[in-house]
């Protein structure tokens, strides 16, 4: 009988990277948020229909602050991981789950998912990319119903980059859809 010990294959450090990015969501806190983040990281949320700016590190940070501030619990619990090796990227399909501070003496329970494409530095050990796809209709009642001023418009100042820079072509996504789906 095989020793099942020797089947074991750790995870990899772009995996590890990206656990750790997890982890720092559900931390609440920015610094940790940013530990694993290169210093020339850059947030897209999707579709594009949203409007919502791109984000370099530092304006990173100053959005998680507000987001940050509307929860007392937080979490990205992952469904679906899967690994590109060869285009350091990871993409991940989370569940969003947090309670919202108490607003009129009442918590909020807040139910979201998405979908992360993430890519890393070379060595896995640095997140440089995150292209969030959300759920339009949650993130539209986010922005008007809990915070309005947190989440803002078109036309930050990193407009010009393209979500091209992040995944090397569409025959990449479709390929990660079609394994989720399998």
């Amino acid at each position: 009988m095989d020793n099942p010990s020797s089947t074991f294959t750790p995870p990899s450090q772009r995996i590890k990277t990206v656990h750790d990015l997890l982890d720092g969501y559900r931390s609440l806190s920015v610094p940790t948020l940013l530990a694993p983040l290169a210093e020339d990281f850059r947030h897209r949320a999707l579709p594009a229909s949203l409007e919502m700016p791109e984000r370099d590190r530092a304006a990173f940070a100053q959005h998680a602050a507000g987001v940050f501030g509307l929860f007392d619990a937080f979490e990205m619990v992952p469904q679906a991981v899967h690994e590109d090796a060869a285009a350091n990227v990871v993409v991940v399909h989370a569940l969003m789950r947090g309670v919202m501070k108490k607003k009129q003496q009442q918590q909020v329970d807040w139910r979201n998912e998405c979908v992360l494409l993430i890519r890393l530095s070379a060595d896995g050990a640095r997140v440089r990319e995150i292209a969030e796809f959300v759920d339009s209709a949650k993130a539209v009642e986010m922005r008007r119903k809990h915070a309005p001023g947190v989440f803002g418009k078109a036309g930050g100042a990193l407009a010009g980059v393209r979500l091209s820079t992040l995944v090397a072509g569409f025959s990449q996504i479709v390929v990660v859809c079609a394994t989720y789906h399998a």
